[in-house]
């Protein structure tokens, strides 16, 4: 089963409670079992062909190729927060995320995900970050109270 509900091992807290207060327009996740925001696509309904608006919750599958599509959909957006690999040495994070993000929450431990039953699964294998790409979403994460270090990598 594909994660949904993330909580954070180090910090105790349910990482996914507290990003479930943010208040998306729209979710791109599997079938969480709390409604995040006011729509909400699966994988099956294939987010990068469906419209984005409002702050937009990208959770997109953990497959190289889509992440790559999922984060540009998101730089172009702008009013967005994803959540993916903290792989800082990538390609990724280099082309896309340290030229376009606004802010970048890497979160303390590793996330524990829970299937779309409410049953705990495993840990992710590697360590995961939200990355903002606007200023209100930025301070959204400043104020979220997951545990983690919040960075700008953009001078402002």
């Amino acid at each position: 089963a594909h994660a949904s509900l993330p909580a954070s091992e180090a910090g105790g807290g349910r990482v996914g409670s507290r990003v479930e207060k943010l208040r998306f327009g729209s979710v791109f996740a599997r079938k969480p079992p709390m409604g995040y925001g006011a729509n909400h696509y699966t994988i099956e309904d294939d987010g990068l062909q469906q419209p984005w608006f409002g702050r937009v919750f990208c959770n997109p599958p953990y497959d190289t190729a889509l992440i790559v599509r999922f984060i540009r959909r998101c730089v172009e957006h702008r009013n967005a927060v994803a959540l993916t690999f903290a792989r800082t040495d990538t390609r990724l994070f280099h082309e896309l995320i340290f030229p376009n993000a606004d802010s970048i929450l890497f979160i303390k431990g590793r996330l524990s995900f829970y299937h779309v039953t409410g049953e705990q699964g495993g840990t992710a294998g590697a360590p995961s970050c939200l990355i903002a790409f606007n200023k209100e979403n930025t301070a959204v994460l400043e104020t979220c109270g997951i545990d983690g270090k919040l960075v700008k990598p953009r001078l402002q």
